[in-house]
């Protein structure tokens, strides 16, 4: 079971990060200097990114929701062999 989880993050990771990053690139660094310029504490970053961010997130989300079916039935499929 490790194994199986090892090699879905291993096929997963990769493409959220990729979906993540392509996302961060359209966000303007003007509204981190204007929030800057406000005062606003690096924390109050996440208020800037993570709105911005959702579209990328709620992809990268559901992309990974329509796998977990196909490891279903992988384990399904397989139940009799581990039992045994």
């Amino acid at each position: 079971m490790n194994m199986i989880i090892l090699a879905d993050a291993w096929k997963t990771v990769p493409n959220m990060t990729l979906l993540l990053l392509a996302g961060l690139q359209p966000i303007s660094a003007d509204l981190y200097e204007a929030a800057g310029s406000m005062g606003h504490a690096l924390a109050e970053v996440h208020p800037i990114t993570l709105p911005l961010l959702r579209p990328a997130i709620l992809v990268s989300v559901a992309l990974r929701i329509s796998c977990v079916p196909s490891l279903r039935h992988y384990l399904c499929a397989h139940r009799q062999r581990w039992s045994s």
